[in-house]
């Protein structure tokens, strides 16, 4: 007795299925979809962005480095993704500009961000010289404003691969780099250690804290502070992190208006970053405050321009990774 059934030979070759060819990861598509993201986050978060390229396309080196000279970038940020013939290796490394301060505690900023965000392990800060002992890297050499390449993983490994070929990893890695530039804007303002505690005043005497406190950022770098005026107050003191910057006097009464305008307070030029600022109002005779209101507190950013460069591009596919 025969056993057997269905078709043989060529037939069956025909009718099975086809094996599952290995899926091309291209770095200049991951860079790109990436770089948008950040871009997004970027600008969601308050920041000023420009991109090299939006589409597939390819960019010479000197034309990125031209895009942020143009663009009066404070911060360039060169996106890629890395790939070894070690397909073990695998996280994120940064390189930055040598003898660059800044870059270096910005790549330090980033790469805690992304590793905490997406996962992804450290491998380190890193400056590469070149033969004439400036920077290797073009875009890092040629770039006048703090520039970074960040490495977000490696194509070559197989998890760092199965991340980057999903829209929620590239995500990740995008949210992770916005977290470490905000930290990074954090951390610049200088310190200082605040006002001392209010002094109320007897039990009914006491001034309310200023309301409706609001801060703008007007002429591109200057802080514009808003409140309501509160009833008694001779003045005002404002604090920038924690440092007296200066005061306002009361505001007057609008003649048959029955309501008094908003106090305001310009500070001019308080640097990159995000501040916190601290209004009190006072009483007092002369130049001696003798009751003080709590403090109304609000936060500012003044953000960085940044350039966001998605690398490769067109026919420069960069590194190939296979899923």
């Amino acid at each position: 007795m025969i056993l057997g059934g269905g078709a043989g030979g060529a037939e069956a070759a025909r009718r099975r299925p086809p094996a599952p060819s290995a899926v091309l990861l291209r770095e200049k598509d991951v860079n790109l979809d990436e770089s948008l993201r950040l871009a997004q986050a970027l600008r969601t978060a308050g920041l000023e962005v420009v991109l090299t390229r939006d589409h597939d396309v390819f960019v010479p080196l000197d034309g990125r480095s031209r895009v942020a000279d143009v663009a009066g970038a404070d911060v360039f940020l060169s996106v890629h993704n890395n790939a070894s013939s070690n397909r073990s290796v695998r996280g994120t490394e940064i390189y930055h500009q040598q003898g660059s301060s800044a870059g270096r505690s910005l790549a330090r900023s980033l790469l805690a961000g992304i590793t905490a965000r997406a996962g992804t392990g450290s491998r380190g800060t890193f400056t590469r010289a070149g033969e004439k002992g400036d920077d290797y890297y073009a875009v890092l050499r040629n770039t006048r404003p703090t520039a970074l390449i960040i490495e977000g993983a490696y194509l070559s490994n197989t998890d760092d691969a199965r991340a980057l070929a999903d829209p929620a990893g590239r995500q990740r890695l995008a949210d992770g780099i916005t977290a470490g530039i905000l930290e990074r804007l954090r951390s610049l303002p200088e310190r200082g250690p605040g006002p001392a505690p209010a002094r109320p005043g007897p039990a009914g005497a006491g001034l309310a804290t200023p309301g409706g406190l609001t801060a703008t950022r007007v002429d591109g770098t200057d802080a514009l502070l808003a409140w309501q005026p509160v009833a008694g107050a001779t003045g005002y003191a404002v604090w920038r992190n924690g440092i007296l910057v200066g005061d306002a006097a009361a505001a007057s009464p609008s003649i048959g208006s029955g309501r008094t305008e908003a106090v305001s307070f310009r500070d001019v030029r308080p640097g990159h970053g995000i501040h916190r600022y601290e209004v009190r109002a006072l009483a007092g005779v002369a130049d001696q405050a003798l009751l003080e209101s709590g403090s109304a507190l609000v936060e500012l950013m003044v953000p960085w321009r940044m350039v966001v460069d998605p690398g490769h591009g067109g026919k420069d596919p960069g590194a190939i990774g296979r899923l």
